[in-house]
């Protein structure tokens, strides 16, 4: 790939995102304030995180542009439309809930378990542990699901977004204890070494989406 594609490809997404800028402003300018960041990181991530799960990288940037245009569409013509946060939380959520239930289809190994064979820490993994790690991705998976149905609910019903809004945060507050707490119980129950903060640092590393069999 010469330097010219590579640049032209890493910019593509920002002038999909600019496009569906200017056609938003066009019609509605009240959304694109903080609509517009929620605009954009969602179809960013999707632009780029996609063709890590799985699907094509063509077949990725075309579910990112349609999310991104529907979302405008739906703005410009439902009034009580709100993007913000709700389209980047019910995305991120499903997300989610695909990348830990996938891996527990006959045949895929779980996304827990690749991530601790990549931090290499040299701990034997023994069926009690597997176990412990098929029913934690079940649970984050539940989690995803969750929260992808609250963020997508959050975008049509204004009357129900103060629930919502309680009922995100709290299940945000439940997954960052759980992911303390359940790295706790792994190091007391079953011996593993890794610690929460090893595996946050091993998920922000560079390149671990192309690592990762899902």
């Amino acid at each position: 790939m010469t330097g010219e594609t590579a640049l032209a490809r890493s910019l593509a997404p920002l002038a999909v995102i600019a496009a569906l800028v200017v056609v938003g402003a066009v019609f509605e300018p009240r959304i694109w304030v903080l609509e517009f960041i929620v605009l954009a990181s969602t179809v960013a991530t999707l632009w780029g995180l996609l063709p890590h799960l799985g699907m094509a990288r063509r077949a990725g940037r075309l579910v990112a542009c349609a999310v991104g245009t529907l979302a405008v569409l739906a703005q410009i013509a439902l009034p009580d439309v709100r993007l913000s946060p709700y389209l980047a939380v019910g995305t991120i959520n499903l997300l989610v809930a695909y990348v830990f239930s996938v891996g527990l289809l006959p045949g895929r190994e779980p996304v827990i378990l690749q991530v601790v064979r990549l931090m290499a820490s040299g701990a034997e993994e023994g069926a009690g542990f597997a176990r412990f790690v098929r029913r934690q991705c079940v649970l984050w998976a539940v989690f995803g699901l969750a929260g992808g149905v609250a963020g997508f609910a959050g975008l049509f019903l204004a009357d129900q977004r103060p629930a919502i809004d309680a009922f995100v945060g709290a299940l945000l507050a439940t997954q960052l204890a759980w992911f303390v707490v359940s790295h706790r119980y792994a190091n007391i129950r079953y011996g593993r070494p890794e610690t929460w903060l090893m595996t946050l640092s091993a998920m922000s590393r560079p390149g671990i989406w192309s690592e990762l069999r899902i």
